[in-house]
């Protein structure tokens, strides 16, 4: 009965060595397993040097190394954007490098164009690793010579041009850095997706400088714009003055063209009635047996004697003897018409001739009594 606990202890102390034994060994394998299994993710690249040398390039899946298999590790710069909305580069060492497009930061860096103006230029970069292989192996520090090789390019670029043509030309900028870009880069693996200027900050002097021009380009434009107005106003007002003028003139040429027309109808109707009128005198004159000649002096003796009797009034006119002989056979004839031996029948007749524009009743009343007493001094 006494060696019963010893055999107990004993068998306590083997149990706690096996269970130790146990656990070194797992955590052996676990070490072992650590180091030598790895999972490679999606869009991930990860080296692999065998005894110092590169042996492959492991794709994403689950591999297994050996003992003489060691991932190789390189300094990074890692930018993101931070909780702030900032840019930040972190300098980590990476073993597992990503192939995804990522963001590069240029820092604010001075350049100068060809006509010696000083901007500051603030960039960003979208890239891509192709070859895991070329961006490990084929430079010392990525990141560094990424940014030298860039500002390098982008100062040559503004260099070659005027302080106006880089202000409107960063689309031009843009597309010669990234071809330029990308035949340097193709040596290390990395492919430029996009190059942004984010801002071109130009001196203070050049910069007030530029507002008033500027401000003079806008004085420029609006006052052109006001020449502008006020030449289509004049040309406006110009048309409508020639369309109203050339109105005018129609009508008044139309107006002259009626007026002419008017004018020379009244006046052939006029000359129609001074024919029948003269016909009408004429065929008088016929009836009469009294010739034009007569008419006229016969006519002009009377105009005479009316303004000879409003002018001389009470005073008797004496007419020469031979004046019988002027006055014609009509107004000779008076005496005889309208005196004291007038004949009725002859007295009739003048007197309805020699009263015009009065009726015919008018006429036939004074033959009898007025004629005799208005020519008697004539006898």
């Amino acid at each position: 009965m006494s060696s019963s606990p010893a055999a107990e202890s004993e068998g306590l102390d083997a149990g706690y060595v096996i269970l130790i034994v146990f656990a070194i060994i797992v955590f052996i394998v676990s070490i072992f397993l650590y180091n030598l299994i790895i999972i490679v993710h999606q869009a991930e690249g990860v080296i692999i040097e065998r005894l110092g040398k590169f042996h492959k390039v492991l794709e994403p899946g689950l591999h297994c190394l050996t003992c003489c298999d060691k991932p190789a590790a390189f300094r990074w710069t890692r930018t993101y954007i931070n909780s702030n909305k900032k840019v930040v580069d972190d300098r980590v060492d990476v073993m597992r490098i990503d192939q995804r497009e990522s963001l590069f930061n240029f820092p604010p860096w001075q350049v100068f164009t060809r006509d010696t103006v000083n901007l500051t230029v603030n960039m960003l970069m979208y890239y891509r690793i192709f070859s895991v292989k070329k961006a490990v192996y084929g430079v010392d520090d990525l990141h560094a010579s990424i940014s030298n090789v860039a500002q390098a390019e982008i100062k040559v670029i503004f260099g070659s041009m005027t302080f106006t043509e880089a202000l409107t030309s960063q689309d031009e900028v843009n597309r010669k850095a990234m071809d330029k870009l990308n035949k340097d880069f193709r040596e290390w693996g990395v492919y430029c997706t996009r190059l942004e200027i984010l801002n071109i900050s130009p001196p203070t002097d050049i910069t007030s400088r530029l507002r008033q021009q500027m401000l003079a380009e806008r004085d420029r434009r609006a006052k052109f714009v006001i020449a502008e107005g006020n030449k289509a106003a004049v040309r406006l007002r110009s048309e409508g003055t020639k369309i109203v003028k050339f109105q005018m003139g129609v009508a008044e040429q139309e107006a002259k063209r009626k007026r002419s027309e008017g004018q020379a109808t009244a006046t052939v109707k006029l000359a129609q009635a001074e024919s029948r009128a003269l016909h009408t005198v004429q065929r008088a004159l016929a009836e009469d047996g009294c010739t034009q000649t007569d008419y006229k002096v016969s006519q002009r003796y009377l105009e005479m004697m009316r303004s000879a009797v409003a002018i001389v009034q009470k005073k008797t006119i004496y007419l020469p003897y031979a004046a019988r002989d002027l006055m014609g056979s009509v107004v000779g004839n008076i005496p005889n018409v309208f005196g004291r031996g007038a004949s009725g029948g002859d007295s009739e007749g003048i007197r309805q001739r020699s009263n015009v524009g009065a009726t015919k009743s008018n006429a036939q009343k004074q033959s009898s009594s007025g004629g005799s007493k208005k020519f008697d001094a004539l006898d």
